[in-house]
C-alpha cells in the first residue's frame, strides 16, 4: 500500500516549540476520510479529536482509556466537540487479555501506569480490563492506518500484543518511549525499535516541519516521542517530510 500525502507544512513558531502541534501537523498531513485510527492512552482526547476531524466522513478513532473517571471526561469532551466518530473503549491495551491493576493519581490522570512511573502525589490502584490490539482489531475487522500509543512505559507490551495487526495493516505508529519508564517494565526503548525494525519500520522524530531519522536511543537522545514508518508502505510520507538538502 502506498500512502497518500499532503505537501509538508511550512514551519511556524509554534511548530518549533510545541511538540504536540508538530505531531498533529504530521498526522493531519496524511489522514484521509474513511481512515481508522487507534489512540491507545487517549486520556481526554488531545489527539483523538483532531484525528477524528480529519477522517470524516466515514472514518473512526478508537480511543482506549481504562480509568473510569478519565474515560468519563473523555466522553464529555466528545459531546462538547460533537465528534460522534470517536469510539471510546474503557479498557487497557497490553500483550495479553485479562485484568490488571493500574496506578492512578487524581492530580495527574495522564500519568496513569501499570507501574510506579512518575505519578505525582498519592496513587490509587484501579483494577481494569485489558485486551490486545490484535484481539480488538480482529474481532471488529479493523485495519488501522494510524496507531498512537502513550501508556507510560507499557508501549512494548502493546506492540507485542499487536504484531499481527501491525504486520497486516502497516499503520503509521506514534510512540512515547521514556527510558526511565520502560526500565520499570524491564526493557529499553531500543527493544521497541528492534521489534519494529524486524517488521520493516524505521524510527523518526519530527521537528521544524520535517522528519529526522533516529536509528536508536542513546544517552544523548533527548527526544521521547517517535514516529515509526514502514520503509515501503509509507514511502510517500517519508519523501514528503524529508529535510530539504
Amino acid at each position: 500500500m502506498i500512502w497518500p500525502f499532503s505537501r509538508k507544512p511550512v514551519p511556524t513558531p509554534e511548530h518549533r516549540t510545541d511538540y504536540e502541534a508538530m505531531l498533529q501537523a504530521f498526522y493531519e498531513s496524511f489522514l484521509r476520510p474513511g481512515d481508522a485510527c487507534a489512540d491507545v492512552g487517549a486520556h481526554t482526547g488531545r489527539h483523538a479529536f483532531p484525528m477524528a476531524a480529519k477522517v470524516l466522513p466515514g472514518g473512526h478513532v478508537h480511543a482506549f482509556e481504562p480509568i473510569p473517571s478519565t474515560c468519563l471526561l473523555l466522553q464529555r469532551n466528545i459531546k462538547l466537540n460533537d465528534l460522534n466518530n470517536v469510539r471510546v473503549h474503557e479498557i487497557g491495551i497490553s500483550d495479553k487479555p485479562g485484568t490488571l491493576d493500574f496506578l492512578y493519581t487524581r492530580s495527574c490522570s495522564g500519568a496513569t501506569s501499570l507501574k510506579q512511573a512518575g505519578q505525582p502525589g498519592m496513587t490509587e490502584r484501579v483494577r481494569c480490563d485489558v485486551t490486545t490490539i490484535d484481539d480488538f482489531c480482529h474481532a471488529r475487522n479493523i485495519s488501522p492506518q494510524l496507531l498512537k500509543c502513550d501508556i507510560e512505559g507499557a508501549e512494548l507490551l502493546a506492540l507485542k500484543g499487536g504484531e499481527r495487526t501491525i504486520g497486516d495493516a502497516k499503520p503509521i505508529i506514534l510512540l512515547e518511549l521514556l527510558r526511565k519508564w520502560s526500565t520499570r517494565f524491564g526493557y529499553h526503548p531500543n527493544d521497541a525499535f528492534a521489534l519494529l525494525d524486524g517488521m520493516g519500520y524505521d524510527a523518526y522524530t519530527v521537528g521544524f516541519g520535517v522528519l529526522h531519522a533516529c536509528p536508536e536511543v542513546t544517552e544523548d537522545t533527548v527526544e521521547t516521542n517517535f514516529i515509526f514508518l514502514h520503509r515501503d508502505a509509507h514511502r510517500g510520507v517519508i519523501d514528503a517530510w524529508r529535510p530539504s538538502i
